[in-house]
């Protein structure tokens, strides 16, 4: 439900590092609106529709077909660091464990999907994916790409045998076609990547280095209207969700891209599909909350691995951030000291060094492959694979920095100051601040919006101030809150954000779901970090 809030304590699941407890208790529930529809139920068996990339083509160290390793099905997650649609279902439901059928063939085009779509209804799949169209527009020439009527006639058969098919209560969920112009634009620089290109024949209509400006053009334009065909047709059926183009949507630089064939995605790639397009999906994502003793909470598919509880720590932890897959997160401590679990790497921390001010927050590199920490007087510390572009360590601020926020593309990031200030550092776009409008409460936290064209801040009061392409979906700014909120993190979607006040509990507003808290006084130390999901 847009723009509703919900503020509840309910049953509770607790995470502790020395193992893993349950805690039951039974809190009063002040729901303050309705809650949104629930998800459909889990799967026990799904299948996979699709060509090459479904099938994880020249990921990872050799060429041919790598199922494992695909975004919808691949079973070789943690060692992938692959958390395909598949393992997260499982996470969530066991049953589904073993039930998963890759259908997909390397060179098929969406003629062929039809077939495809039998195996999954002999099957008897509960959920399908469909990736599809690559091959479409990848052809020798412009002039062979399918026709936009030939592809919707295609497709709107295969959906057709999907919906009467299937058994009763099952799930599709369509893929859009990766932006296959974005890849050249990233790699055509490359000699390397161009001489494979020309060598092995791949995807001549856009990657030949005679193609003209118009000509990729051209091939961009069907991608887009194929697109459009997989929306429309996808829309004919309630039980069917398309993507709204997170796929096309997805930034493939070159860590995200095969060194075999330099078109297909690498196993990174393969993980950052499973997470965008997982975020779109039909079930709701999750959070996570973190209190100042290293403590964990894990709600809806974020799942738990492991925190600081059981540690004596030097100095309380301030921030999280969470690998985009989800396989992993950090904490950090306001001494800079960097703890990391699940598959996220330790990359190095400011543990050691005699800081001029307290560490109060972090942010993960897009890939997850580094990360950034901020001190409260504006320096930034910059380790793995996360640039330093920037900092207001050498400014005199009004007010200290709380907060940080990174752009999709890990070239730029946000800080935020208590007064509202914002200050902007590489391709971060400075797009408005509260730094000059008298708040009711200091701001505490800030989000950004999938694309990096907007950004929330949050007020321990509850308010919320979007700038941008952030839209406003309510606040809490007109609620007498019994303790302040301390963070606030988007849905996957963008499509709404979650609010965690100090006591553990957790207020939602737009498409946000609300999947759990912690609430005090069950938890010995506040609440001092909420963390999304998606």
């Amino acid at each position: 439900m847009k723009g509703g809030l919900r503020l509840c304590a309910l049953s509770v699941l607790v995470c502790l590092a020395a193992g893993v407890s349950l805690m039951l208790s039974s809190l009063a529930t002040a729901p303050l609106a309705a809650t949104a529809a629930p998800a459909p139920p889990l799967p026990g068996s799904m299948a996979a529709i699709g060509d090459s990339i479904t099938q994880a083509v020249d990921d990872c160290c050799s060429f041919g077909s790598h199922p494992q390793d695909s975004w919808s099905t691949g079973d070789g997650w943690p060692g992938n660091g692959i958390f395909s649609h598949y393992q997260r279902i499982a996470a969530l439901n066991p049953q589904i464990t073993g039930h998963a059928a890759n259908d997909a063939t390397p060179g098929a085009k969406v003629a062929d999907t039809n077939g495809q779509a039998q195996m999954a209804v002999s099957q008897g799949a509960q959920y399908v994916t469909i990736l599809i169209g690559a091959n479409d527009v990848c052809t020798s020439t412009v002039a062979d790409m399918t026709s936009t009527a030939a592809f919707h006639s295609a497709f709107q058969t295969t959906m057709s045998t999907l919906e009467s098919g299937l058994p009763a209560g099952a799930h599709i969920f369509v893929s859009s076609i990766p932006n296959i112009f974005q890849l050249w634009s990233a790699l055509h620089t490359n000699p390397t990547a161009e001489a494979v290109w020309s060598f092995a024949h791949i995807c001549q209509s856009m990657l030949a280095t005679s193609n003209t400006d118009a000509q990729r053009q051209q091939v961009l334009a069907q991608v887009e209207a194929d697109n459009a065909v997989l929306a429309q047709v996808c829309a004919q059926y309630a039980n069917c969700r398309w993507d709204n183009g997170a796929t096309f949507n997805v930034t493939f630089t070159p860590a995200l891209v095969s060194t075999l064939d330099y078109f297909h995605p690498s196993q990174a790639g393969q993980a950052a599909l499973a997470a965008e397009t997982w975020a779109s999906s039909w079930w709701p994502s999750g959070y996570w909350l973190a209190g100042s003793d290293g403590g964990v909470f894990a709600y809806g598919d974020a799942p738990f691995w492991g925190s600081a509880a059981g540690m004596r720590l030097a100095a309380p932890v301030v921030g999280m951030a969470a690998k985009p897959e989800r396989g992993g997160y950090w904490l950090v401590a306001a001494d800079g000291g960097v703890f990391a679990y699940g598959d996220a790497a330790f990359a190095g921390s400011a543990g050691g060094l005699r800081l001029n001010a307290p560490v109060v927050g972090m942010a993960a590199t897009p890939d997850g492959g580094g990360y950034w920490l901020v001190a409260r007087d504006g320096g930034v510390f910059a380790y793995g694979d996360a640039a330093f572009l920037g900092s207001a360590g050498s400014l005199r601020l009004n007010a200290p920095v709380v907060g940080m926020g990174a752009t999709p593309d890990g070239r730029g990031y946000w800080l935020v100051a208590a007064d509202g200030g914002v200050f902007a550092y590489g391709d971060a776009a400075f797009l408005g601040s509260a730094g000059s409008l008298r708040l009711n409460a200091p701001v505490v936290g800030m989000a950004a919006t999938g694309d990096g064209g907007g950004y929330w801040l949050a007020g321990s009061d509850g308010g919320v101030f979007g700038y941008g392409d952030a839209p406003f979906y309510g606040s809490a700014g007109g609620f007498h809150l019994r303790v302040p909120v301390v963070g606030m993190a988007m849905t996957p979607d963008g499509g709404g954000y979650w609010l965690a006040s100090s006591d553990g509990n957790v207020l939602t507003f737009g498409d946000a779901q609300y999947l759990g808290a912690a609430v005090l006084p069950v938890f010995a130390a506040p609440v001092v970090v909420l963390a999304g999901s998606g």
